[in-house]
């Protein structure tokens, strides 16, 4: 098994959110089947990052993001900022858990 990068836009909040999700996959190959196989393993990594993320779990969080992993928040207005590197992603996540507390996505 090889591990793929599949990249992954999320709106939460006012938040637009970038990252790549890291999930087990198959070699790819021009088929029905691997499409198939590959629309799984991104279901599977996304369900396993809301599952995570709902539970404010920042180092399964972690284990989720591809090391090039880039965030863009939206504030502060007018145009936000960026924040780039697993390391550096997961530290805003730990503070953003922190400070919303009841904080909860659906999908």
């Amino acid at each position: 098994m090889l591990w793929q990068n599949v990249p992954i836009f999320a709106t939460i909040g006012s938040v637009l959110w970038f990252a790549g999700l890291r999930f087990p996959g198959e070699v790819c190959m021009k088929t029905e089947s691997t499409a198939q196989s590959q629309e799984q393993a991104t279901r599977s990594a996304i369900d396993n990052f809301n599952v995570a993320f709902n539970r404010h779990d920042a180092d399964t969080v972690a284990a989720l993001l591809t090391d090039d992993t880039v965030f863009e928040d939206t504030s502060p207005a007018p145009d936000g900022r960026r924040v780039a590197g697993k390391a550096a992603v997961v530290g805003y996540w730990r503070g953003w858990f922190a400070r919303n507390a009841d904080a909860h996505f659906e999908a």
